[in-house]
């Protein structure tokens, strides 16, 4: 009987995607983990439920029927096609009040291209019309140098620029929850603005005498951390059968090495 269920459902997935091959294990998975980073971040999802529980044809149903009409209508005036992945696309609130992220799912391509600089614009675009401060975007493909680039510029902390954005992109197969790897350190705190300046100042230390993490480490992006932050955090040493078995580090996070910043 559970064959025969499990055949029914798939052929009704089918029918919804009009016979169109649609791997929904996986963009279910890409959808959970993006819950889970919305989480981690104190983001509110809302009316969206936890899809954790949902079978697959329950998880598509539900995101046929309830997409975001106002992401859909921005995307038919931008050009940006229109399909189940890319209705997974929504916009959160965080519960601070202060902070909206856009997490926007490229459409599916059959290109084997890269993502170029102009679906970045398109993207800074569209977090500009939503009035977000944040933004996440995941994609098939990888970005091009420039495109990467454009993102990194995004992350940089500059108290001159009003239009301060923390924009981060991840590829599918990067795109993991990374609180349940088993070596993941925990996250203590996220030093940055005043509240960096005031600490360094109360431990009469500078930020460049620490060690440091590039802004594209697992750790940094799924906690949002940006160049100029501080990380605290908590890890296992790997020394066994001794007392001190957690040490806390601290890191700076710097742009990527192929940027060359000082």
């Amino acid at each position: 009987m559970e064959g025969i269920e499990d055949l029914e459902e798939e052929q009704e997935i089918n029918e919804i995607f009009q016979n169109t091959y649609v791997d929904t294990e996986s963009l279910k998975n890409l959808k959970e983990t993006s819950q889970a980073f919305l989480e981690v971040n104190n983001f509110d999802l809302g009316k969206e439920p936890y899809f954790k529980d949902f079978s697959d044809l329950e998880f598509v149903k539900y995101i046929e029927k309830n997409p975001n009409e106002d992401i859909i209508s921005k995307f038919r005036d931008s050009n940006i096609r229109e399909d189940f992945r890319s209705s997974m696309s929504n916009i959160y609130h965080g519960k601070n009040k202060k902070s909206k992220i856009f997490v926007f799912f490229l459409p599916t391509s059959s290109s084997s291209s890269s993502v170029g600089v102009d679906v970045i614009k398109n993207f800074f675009k569209l977090i500009i019309i939503f009035g977000c401060t944040d933004g996440i975007m995941i994609s098939e493909k990888q970005l091009t140098s420039k495109s990467k680039e454009k993102l990194e510029y995004s992350n940089s902390v500059s108290s001159e620029s009003e239009n301060s954005f923390n924009i981060i992109n991840y590829i599918d197969d990067e795109f993991i929850n990374i609180t349940e790897h088993c070596l993941s350190p925990e996250i203590m705190k996220i030093y940055s603005g005043e509240e960096l300046d005031k600490f360094l100042e109360k431990e009469k230390i500078s930020i460049k005498e620490f060690p440091r993490i590039t802004i594209d480490d697992p750790v940094v992006k799924f906690f949002r951390a940006k160049v100029g932050d501080l990380i605290k955090m908590k890890r296992k040493t790997g020394i066994e059968n001794s007392l001190i078995n957690e040490q806390i580090i601290f890191r700076a996070v710097v742009h990527t090495q192929f940027k060359n910043k000082k």
